[in-house]
């Protein structure tokens, strides 16, 4: 691909020689002189505006068939379609990160000019770099980065952020408590396991405990996994050992499940627990009254909203230039029985049956 490159840009350079345009010499003021951070695809050079009709864009994400990851799927699919551009899936149901980006990098090179990227910390920074340098535009969804660290090869972040719905899980588990005269006992949490992400839930929920200055106390976190059965017996475990608890709080897609089970396990149904992700099979434990809420990250809305981003980059919009355009904050909901709006454990009906219909 290099060497490609390379000779395109020979090739280039001998063509403004030979008409003698000197536009190669001049640069926008606030440009950089690095190839890799600053290429914009063909057509959009100096943010003139193109079109983005009939460019091929890819959702770039692993575990392709994950329910999760099937939502922003079909954000990315049916959104890019509507617009009129050429989206497709690219990935891998398993594989080590390495075959993933190689994966992705083939995408690119293949012809996509413009990607959803699915990364969640610094581990695929130096993909990023590499598919910006191949004249690719680049949006990073769900996932909060850095500004100052990524803004040269991340032309758009759109989150929402986990430590403010660590802290509305918080607020929401107090509230039940209390509406059920329990005004103590232990709070139990479940991650996947350690990361940047559910780190930050994780810290969020008992920071807005320790502010609001109630007599709960909060156990251990323990790491349940994604293994359905064993995530059930380790969730199991942390009701066993607790036996003042009165609630808990899973920071992972799996969580509800493995809640519901553990507490059908021990017996103790009344706990108000708070889990992740609006797949069918939660939002239906939360319609079933097996757990109280869900946390709904925004799966379906960030997919559109990246695709919306990429067509006004191929328009020749930039966000780079200041944190507050580059960075979208996104809401997520709590959702339960009783809610309204995007809090109506319902409202997410029609998105699940559309995810069930596209895939099938």
């Amino acid at each position: 691909m290099k060497k490609a490159l390379s000779i395109i840009l020979a090739v280039a350079m001998l063509l403004a020689l030979v008409v003698g345009c000197g536009g190669g010499d001049e640069k926008d003021p606030g440009s950089s002189t690095d190839s890799s951070t600053t290429s914009t695809p063909e057509g959009n050079e100096g943010n003139e505006g193109g079109s983005a009709a009939g460019k091929r864009i890819a959702v770039c994400m692993g575990s392709i068939n994950h329910p999760v990851h099937r939502i922003v799927q079909m954000g990315f699919m049916t959104m890019g379609e509507e617009l009129g551009m050429a989206p497709e899936i690219s990935g891998l149901d398993e594989g080590s990160m390495q075959e993933l980006m190689a994966k992705w990098e083939s995408s690119v090179s293949n012809g996509v000019e413009g990607i959803l990227a699915w990364v969640g910390d610094d581990s695929a920074y130096e993909f990023l770099k590499t598919v910006k340098g191949m004249d690719c535009y680049v949006t990073v969804p769900h996932f909060p980065h850095s500004y100052q660290d990524t803004k040269d090869f991340i032309d758009r972040n759109l989150s929402c952020l986990p430590d403010t719905y660590g802290r509305e899980a918080a607020k929401f588990v107090v509230e039940r408590l209390e509406a059920k005269g329990v005004t103590e006992g232990s709070i139990g949490i479940t991650q996947n396991g350690p990361n940047v992400t559910e780190n930050a839930a994780n810290d969020g929920f008992r920071s807005q405990m320790l502010d609001l200055g109630t007599k709960f106390t909060i156990a251990d976190t323990v790491y349940e996994g994604a293994e359905v059965a064993e995530a059930a017996t380790k969730v199991t475990s942390v009701i066993q050992s607790n036996a003042d608890i009165v609630a808990g709080f899973g920071t992972t897609g799996g969580s509800p499940q493995s809640w519901a089970t553990a507490m059908e396990n021990t017996g103790k149904t009344d706990l108000v627990v708070v889990g992740m992700d609006y797949t069918e099979l939660n939002v239906n434990l939360v319609k079933e009254g097996k757990i109280t809420a869900i946390v709904c990250q925004p799966l379906y809305v960030e997919a559109q909203e990246c695709v919306k981003t990429l067509k006004e980059l191929f328009e020749g919009k930039t966000f780079t230039g200041s944190e507050s355009e580059w960075f979208v904050e996104l809401d997520a909901p709590l959702a339960y029985i009783d809610g309204e709006g995007t809090s109506d454990i319902n409202s997410y009906d029609e998105i699940i049956k559309k995810v069930v219909e596209y895939f099938k």
